[in-house]
């Protein structure tokens, strides 16, 4: 059962001539987009660049691979934990007069990273040679294979072949699916070119020589017979010069 009661403003209230103008509907304010909102349009709007593309780029490879190569750095700084490899080495101060007839060229982990950051290593193999020059200088001076020197230059060695093993077989992934510029390709081409020619003329002169050879045959042949049936009077001619009677007789 409907209730009576007519509250203002509803819908159930009847307009009469004496309740003046209806009030006009004011339209829904335009509330200016929250400052998240505008952050989530644009970071949506953004478009990434597909990894696919980013795998063939080769500088992006090198990029990457170097960002791995300056954290294996720091780990092997982190873990000289006796600190014989940050700074370059000094023979005044440590008294090693004949380092610098022993070490051509000197190196530490310090060096790299002030490379490292001056961008003056360009590639994970130049980056390799460099650390593994630093621990192979103190095995070289450090001789004695039980001195700490040595023993903290063979393990951090060894840590450091591990790590740098995934960033070497990417390398080598690299190169093997490396697509070749037009230099290349025209070297390529080239050098099978001059391979094709050389072994067309080795097949030429192998139809040659056996062709010489085959052509000889029937001489050969020939002389062969030519002995045989000469044999017997061969035969007897020596016979006859090694018997005197036999030579006397004859020339009765």
């Amino acid at each position: 059962r409907p209730s009576g009661k007519v509250f203002p403003g509803s819908l159930t209230e009847k307009v009469t001539e004496d309740s003046g103008p209806v009030p006009e509907m004011k339209p829904p304010e335009n509330f200016p987009p929250s400052i998240s909102t505008l952050q989530r349009r644009e970071s949506s709007r953004q478009t990434k660049v597909p990894s696919r593309l980013e795998d063939g780029d080769p500088q992006a490879q090198i990029d990457r691979l170097m960002e791995k190569c300056s954290e294996i750095l720091r780990e092997l700084q982190n873990k000289d934990s006796y600190k014989f490899f940050l700074e370059p080495v000094d023979p005044v101060a440590l008294n090693l007069p004949t380092y610098f007839d022993i070490i051509d060229e000197p190196m530490d982990l310090g060096t790299i990273q002030k490379k490292m950051n001056a961008k003056e290593v360009h590639s994970p193999e130049e980056f390799s040679g460099l650390v593994r020059l630093v621990f192979e200088n103190a095995i070289k001076f450090n001789t004695i294979p039980d001195s700490v020197v040595h023993l903290s230059a063979r393990n951090l060695l060894g840590y450091f072949n591990q790590k740098y093993k995934a960033i070497q077989n990417a390398l080598d992934a690299a190169k093997k699916n490396k697509k070749m510029t037009k230099a290349e390709r025209l070297e390529t081409k080239r050098k099978e070119k001059e391979a094709a020619k050389k072994k067309l003329k080795e097949e030429k002169d192998r139809k040659r020589k056996s062709t010489g050879e085959s052509g000889n045959e029937p001489k050969r042949a020939r002389v062969e017979d030519l002995v045989a049936s000469n044999r017997s009077v061969l035969d007897k001619i020596t016979a006859a010069a090694q018997d005197p009677n036999a030579t006397s007789q004859v020339s009765r």
